[in-house]
């Protein structure tokens, strides 16, 4: 499980802008060149995310992600939780 703990003295909701826009990926999390928003789910505060993280060498390459992101509040904090899905458009790799 990855957990990514951040303190700002910023408006929640521009934080929240800000790691939920896929152009500005890159800025917070360096293995990532390429992300999009698939399918935005505006009533749910969800959306379908594809990402593609940079290779680290010959054995390690780069990886294509697709996953349901979903924020939400609890109280004053404010919470984005990520689960991999399996999307028969973007076919995982077959070798290594």
């Amino acid at each position: 499980m990855f957990k990514l703990e951040v303190i700002l003295k910023l408006k929640p909701e521009l934080v929240l802008m800000v790691l939920t826009n896929p152009r500005l990926f890159k800025n917070w999390h360096p293995e990532i060149v390429q992300a999009e928003i698939k399918l935005n789910i505006l009533s749910e505060n969800s959306a379908i995310v594809y990402q593609k993280h940079k290779a680290y060498s010959k054995w390690y390459r780069e990886r294509d992600f697709i996953f349901l992101r979903h924020v939400f509040k609890v109280a004053e904090d404010y919470y984005i939780a990520d689960k991999s899905i399996e999307n028969i458009n973007y076919i995982p790799f077959s070798t290594i």
